[in-house]
């Protein structure tokens, strides 16, 4: 009777210990999926930032040649350097 009591305390004490492995392994792989969480999304703002920027210039490139398009189209000519006046 006394042996199957060690057994079963035996048991207990395995399954414990395994179970606080579990749980350091567990908390230790957590910490390291956030860490590469917190990385991957400042890599994601760092592309959001460039597409922005990317966006804007071909928008600004579209917007430059249709104004060259329409020029054109119009006979439009650069103005000459006299023919600018600055006002304040």
């Amino acid at each position: 009777m006394h042996s199957r009591k060690s057994i079963f305390i035996g048991n207990i004490v395995m399954l414990v210990i395994v179970l606080l492995f579990l749980k350091v392994f567990l908390k230790a792989h957590i910490t390291r999926s956030r860490e590469k969480i917190s990385i991957l999304q400042h890599a994601l703002e760092n592309i959001v930032s460039e597409n922005e920027d990317i966006q804007s210039d071909i928008a600004l490139s579209l917007s430059l040649e249709k104004m060259h398009k329409f020029a054109k189209e119009k006979n439009l000519k650069p103005p000459d350097e006299n023919s600018i006046i600055y006002v304040d």
